[in-house]
């Protein structure tokens, strides 16, 4: 990924007063979103799901995306990382893994970028979420969702989205189709929800795919 380093150098700035003691869903408004909000000044929104949180440049064409460790049940320890509760390290681990089977242009690719006192911080391309856009990039037609149920169920695929999977199909074909469906199984990705889900562009991808394991 190349970004603009001068800009990401002053939202990391920016970041540095944070809080990121017992980082989770519940106070991530108040201890990185609102600090970070009075010392960048520039276009930017955020989101936050139930193990990461999220800051979007969608000008600069990245997310920032930032682990929690714990949730309203006690701190994570599921996730299939080293230290059991950094979900972004397990994207970045997912995504080599999808490198090395040949199916990486259909994940938006996350990137460790730097740690702010100890707690580490990545980079994300930055993707439309299906949620938001409405499938705005889809290639799709009646047809095309007829045929990707077809082949979910005859192959036991878990069908998460046939908007979406459609569009992979008609994206990138039919052998990358079944390579990508084979690699969700095979590793065991879940929760693709509609926002997990998106587009670069027109090209359909997973966005957060760390599933849930706590």
């Amino acid at each position: 990924m190349d970004f603009n380093k001068k800009e990401l150098d002053i939202i990391l700035d920016a970041l540095e007063f944070g809080d990121y003691y017992n980082l989770h869903d519940s106070v991530f408004y108040d201890q990185i979103v609102c600090p970070f909000k009075s010392k960048y000044k520039k276009e930017f929104f955020y989101d936050y799901g139930a193990t990461k949180g999220v800051l979007a440049f969608k000008n600069l064409g990245f997310v920032i995306k930032i682990p929690f460790v714990c949730n309203d049940n006690g701190d994570f320890s599921g996730a299939e990382c080293e230290n059991g509760w950094d979900y972004c390290q397990v994207e970045v681990d997912k995504y080599k893994m999808a490198s090395t089977s040949g199916v990486e242009s259909c994940f938006a690719e996350t990137q460790y970028l730097t740690s702010i006192d100890g707690y580490p911080i990545y980079i994300q391309e930055f993707a439309t979420m299906f949620e938001r856009g409405e499938s705005a990039s889809s290639c799709h037609n009646e047809a095309d969702l007829e045929r990707v149920k077809s082949l979910c169920k005859s192959n036991n695929y878990d069908c998460f989205n046939t908007i979406w999977l459609s569009d992979v199909f008609n994206f990138f074909g039919e052998h990358l189709f079944y390579k990508l469906m084979n690699f969700i199984a095979d590793c065991d990705i879940r929760d693709l929800h509609n926002g997990n889900i998106g587009y670069i562009g027109m090209r359909p991808v997973l966005v957060d795919y760390s599933s849930f394991n706590d």
